[in-house]
């Protein structure tokens, strides 16, 4: 993905962004600049002066070697202040116990299924880094949680971890941030986009509390430079580190998993299968360039039945329109899952008529679908082709995502560009 271009008017500001108060993120607010910095001239110097984290934010080796980067491309006695007032090391280098670390409790982020599915991930790998516990909670901000539902996430998935909720928090435990605690902890919103505790980032690194909480979709791309080196996924890419959590977390319920063996037994006879994503409802809202997208499909896929004229084609759509104009084009090769789909621009996962359990189950029962195709072609800014791409170890002529970015190879635009630092930090 393509990085956003830091702006000049503020480059100058980074040091003191990286210790000053910004509306409560003093990490974020450096990290920005210094990420945006980094991202477009990868050997600046005052890129890696700006690499500026609280001391808490134990990662001082990090720190140490952009310092040395800074003094070996352009010495300055203020590269070199900073490099003696960091600490002597990272202790000693030991692994800590699983679990040493405390717990995260990891909140709905209030999107689509698979948007939230990214968020768990992103906190998963936060969890393993931290020696935290991680619980997962889709509680009253789900939106796939029916009435009467305590815990969403156990109606998709298995718990992540042998800890439950109500040990974590019946503990008597001290909380991060302090906008939560015993009483509230199911409250669907608070403070999540403005205000104490909001749209929290690398500020849930090195907190002494022993649960945090995390509400608001950091991304798994911005937590990959503060990995330690004693950390099994340390160095590997972005990818990789997705399909080594999803395999080791991402466990369907097995009536879940029986439906995709049902499906896949009754459907996929006929091979190849190539799966296709097209997205409709409220992602033209979100993505302007979703009809030039659209429409590069049909010829993709007519390039695809010029070498297999015998395939089969997997739809996943939320258009009841996409699903016509695909058979009325394809015919009887067109095969999708009896599912909730609409013309409107508002998204089916924001349409309260529908049971929210079965928006949740539909997506997910398609996306696993999908990963059982012989070929693959989606969009790269959507979460559902994205994770049929992460579930699956694709070979690279086998799945293509329009668009020319993967939306989660990048940092969340809410907290990670330089707009959206508070006026007058």
């Amino acid at each position: 993905m393509h990085a956003p271009v830091a702006r000049p008017e503020v480059i100058g500001q980074a040091p003191a962004l990286g210790v000053q108060s910004t509306g409560g993120r003093p990490v974020d607010a450096g990290e920005i600049l210094a990420r945006e910095v980094l991202d477009e001239q990868p050997d600046s110097s005052r890129g890696s002066l700006y690499h500026r984290p609280r001391r808490r934010v134990a990662r001082p080796a990090r720190s140490r070697a952009h310092y040395e980067a800074s003094i070996a491309s352009a010495p300055t006695a203020e590269a070199r202040k900073r490099l003696k007032a960091l600490p002597a090391a990272e202790a000693d280098g030991s692994v800590p116990e699983p679990g040493s670390g405390g717990y995260l409790l990891i909140k709905s982020w209030g999107a689509g299924f698979w948007s939230d599915v990214n968020h768990v991930l992103g906190q998963l790998l936060l969890a393993e880094i931290e020696a935290r516990t991680p619980v997962v909670l889709w509680g009253e901000g789900s939106l796939y949680r029916d009435p009467g539902t305590e815990n969403a996430w156990d109606i998709f998935f298995e718990p992540v971890s042998d800890a439950t909720v109500d040990e974590v928090v019946r503990g008597g435990h001290k909380f991060y941030p302090s906008k939560w605690n015993a009483d509230n902890i199911d409250t669907a919103v608070c403070n999540k986009w403005a205000g104490h505790g909001s749209r929290l980032g690398l500020e849930s690194l090195g907190r002494p509390e022993r649960v945090v909480v995390s509400d608001f979709n950091l991304r798994l791309f911005s937590l990959l430079p503060w990995i330690p080196e004693w950390y099994r996924l340390h160095g590997c890419d972005v990818e990789s580190v997705y399909r080594d959590l999803a395999a080791r977390y991402l466990k369907p319920r097995d009536e879940i998993r029986a439906v995709v063996e049902r499906y896949t037994g009754q459907h996929f006879a006929k091979r190849p299968v190539l799966g296709v994503h097209v997205r409709a409802t409220d992602k033209i809202v979100e993505d302007p360039r979703l009809p030039q997208i659209n429409a590069e499909y049909f010829p993709a896929v007519d390039r695809f039945l010029e070498g297999h004229p015998e395939a089969t084609l997997f739809l996943l759509t939320d258009g009841q329109s996409t699903l016509q104009t695909f058979r009325d084009r394809y015919g009887d090769r067109v095969i999708a899952t009896e599912s909730i789909r609409s013309d409107s621009q508002t998204g089916i996962h924001f349409q309260s008529q529908h049971e929210r359990s079965r928006i949740g189950r539909e997506v997910l029962t398609d996306v696993l679908i999908a990963t059982r195709c012989d070929a693959f072609l989606g969009f790269g800014n959507s979460s559902v082709s994205t994770f049929v791409y992460h579930l699956k170890d694709w070979p690279e002529s086998d799945c293509t995502l329009l668009g020319g970015t993967i939306n989660h190879h990048g940092r969340n635009p809410y907290i990670y560009t330089t707009s959206r630092i508070p006026r007058g930090a």
